[in-house]
């Protein structure tokens, strides 16, 4: 893999986000993300979550509880998923 060609950070949220996804927040001790969860039925069976940075920051989110708190964040991580309850967010200071 050429580290060259990879681009984060590229791709923001905008305000046509369905509302049938959960979401939440994600914080720990050096980063907080919103996370964006959508479980895709037959014949898919695949859980959709995305990550991204919180504009509005996530105390913001937590006073408001909706999706309008990640409105221009940008997406840094998605993960597929064949179950409900299996997802992972890997940090990237974790890949250093």
């Amino acid at each position: 893999m050429n580290n060259e060609t990879i681009t984060f950070n590229q791709s923001k949220l905008d305000r046509q986000i369905d509302k049938e996804w959960q979401h939440t927040v994600l914080v720990a001790r050096h980063d907080e993300s919103f996370v964006l969860t959508k479980y895709i039925g037959n014949s898919l069976y695949t859980t959709y979550t995305y990550f991204g940075d919180i504009p509005l920051g996530w105390r913001n989110y937590k006073k408001i509880h909706n999706t309008n708190g990640f409105i221009n964040g940008f997406i840094k991580g998605i993960c597929l998923s064949d179950t409900k309850e299996d997802i992972y967010y890997i940090y990237a200071y974790e890949l250093r």
